[in-house]
């Protein structure tokens, strides 16, 4: 069933998810963020923040594997513009680091909007994180303690068996061991993860919505088109929607929202639709 956006921009009421359709990337982030208040809203003056794109392999962006570089470039310019301290930039890539950053374009565009690109490749970038799940913590990347701020900023594609790789896959490659870090005691490691480190935006990429989204046809249209919330659940739940697809395993879900830390269900969302042309 396709989502049903409420129509909320003439009541004055920020909504709690933003789907943005269009060819022009910097217009919709524009338009996207405006609508949930801007950044400024999520407190980051003076602040050092953390963005986590997707880089994982060593390619261009044909097959959407990679967050549009140009997106990368204005969100970072647009929190120096809403008075960011410094603005950090990492993925533990799954191809050679040096490779997979400067092919995909991010580093290019990280360095023109003066972000700090940091590898996540080697192990003396991790430390012990504040992982209350059990005897053996997780290493996550040292940003996430030098930070104060995340903004978790996905490529979203579907395999054409209809599994989708979206926010919180992409939040997992900020730990050491990748993404088998959540293997085992997902919802503890998981609700630990969210504790210290829950992102303040999640925007899910599919500017480029192509390569295995449209092998699957399974994005609406195949339209340029953002999603983007400050409720990491509810930007990975309709992401699901959209793309009319699924997580490998989503049970942890419901325990995420359980603890607070947003709501699974768009039916209790409000929803703006944007169409920049």
């Amino acid at each position: 069933e396709k989502l049903k956006a409420v129509d909320i921009a003439e009541i004055g009421i920020l909504p709690d998810v933003v789907i943005a359709e269009g060819s022009n990337t910097n217009d919709l982030i524009i338009l996207s963020l405006k609508a949930i208040g801007g950044l400024k809203s999520l407190n980051i003056e003076g602040k050092r923040i953390l963005i986590k794109p997707s880089i994982l392999y060593n390619g261009s962006n044909e097959l959407n594997e990679s967050t549009n570089p140009e997106l990368v470039f204005k969100i970072i310019d647009m929190c120096y513009d809403a008075g960011a301290w410094e603005v950090y930039i990492t993925d533990h890539t799954l191809g050679n680091w040096s490779k997979c950053y400067k092919n995909s374009g991010i580093e290019k565009s990280s360095k023109e909007a003066f972000g700090k690109i940091i590898p996540g490749n080697d192990k003396r970038y991790y430390i012990r994180g504040n992982d209350e799940s059990g005897d053996s913590a997780m290493m996550v990347h040292m940003l996430l303690e030098k930070c104060d701020v995340v903004i978790n900023i996905a490529a979203l594609s579907v395999s054409e068996q209809g599994m989708m790789r979206a926010g919180l896959y992409n939040l997992s490659g900020l730990t050491w061991g990748n993404r088998k870090a959540f293997e085992n005691n997902k919802d503890e490691r998981w609700i630990s993860f969210f504790k210290n480190y829950r992102p303040v935006l999640t925007i899910i990429d599919a500017t480029r919505a192509n390569g295995d989204m449209v092998k699957a046809e399974r994005c609406i249209d195949k339209k340029p088109m953002l999603i983007v919330s400050c409720d990491p659940l509810l930007a990975e739940t309709t992401a699901m929607e959209i793309s009319e697809s699924l997580l490998p395993d989503d049970s942890f879900l419901l325990s995420l929202e359980k603890e607070g830390f947003g709501k699974i269900n768009s039916d209790k969302a409000s929803l703006q639709y944007i169409r920049a042309e």
